[in-house]
């Protein structure tokens, strides 16, 4: 399900929205109600949101400030931004706009207009590359084990995410918040690993393992090592048969 977070600052404005709308029908969840805008930004930074409606007039900050802060300040560029008011006042429709919110809607939001909204929303979210957390989960986890098992090939994030239906910048942001590193250090991380075990199971030479894992060039696969470990694949490789012959 996709999830959609409600700041509801003063309640008259967007308080029917929790209700109005047909969410389960767009694959579509809403989490608990936020009231403060800090609140939803202390949230954001250990949990998953796709879609945001929020107010204006809100305690500590505006509901334009907010977008701002999310976009610019923590990033997320990955998230959606519907603004409800019971102004209609252009000069906010055009800040609206200006700061990427996706819809802005008047309050109170007639019937009618909810299913154009929420299928908008999704067909956005469809383009940033994001599926229902449950798919997305599982095709992260798949790209994962493509990852594991395809170290030794020329891997690149643009190609791996259209195999496996990511946005480029949404799958950076995907290594960082689930596993806390990134696209390049993570694949860095499976070939390093694997070469040590390599060099533990086989007696083959250092530029043999440079190729198994994925290093057609013998010295960057020795720099990126030795950085790694902190010693060279010589002298590792040379370890590990000091401690079998002993």
């Amino acid at each position: 399900m996709y999830r959609v977070a409600v700041l509801e600052g003063d309640g008259l404005e967007i308080k029917s929205v929790e209700t109005g709308f047909n969410w389960a029908k767009y694959g579509m969840e809403v989490l608990d109600g936020f009231d403060d805008p800090k609140e939803m930004l202390s949230y954001l930074k250990t949990n998953d949101v796709d879609v945001i409606f929020t107010g204006i007039d809100m305690p500590n900050m505006t509901g334009f400030e907010l977008i701002e802060e999310i976009k610019t300040k923590m990033g997320r560029d990955d998230i959606l931004f519907v603004i409800v008011s019971g102004n209609d006042d252009y000069e906010y429709m055009r800040k609206a706009i200006r700061l990427g919110a996706v819809d802005y809607l008047k309050a109170p939001v007639k019937n009618e207009k909810t299913d154009e909204v929420l299928a908008g929303l999704a067909s956005a979210l469809k383009k940033l590359g994001k599926a229902p957390k449950r798919v997305e989960g599982r095709d992260f986890e798949s790209l994962i084990g493509y990852i594991n098992e395809n170290y030794s090939k020329n891997l690149h994030l643009e190609d791996l995410s259209r195999k496996f239906y990511f946005n480029p910048n949404y799958l950076c942001m995907l290594f960082r918040r689930r596993l806390d590193t990134t696209f390049s250090e993570y694949i860095k991380s499976v070939r390093m690993n694997r070469a040590k075990e390599l060099f533990e199971s086989r007696n083959i030479t250092v530029s043999e393992v440079s190729g198994l894992v994925g290093y057609r060039d013998y010295s960057y696969f020795h720099k990126t090592f030795s950085a790694y470990f902190g010693i060279t694949p010589a002298q590792y490789k040379k370890s590990v048969a000091k401690k079998s012959e002993n």
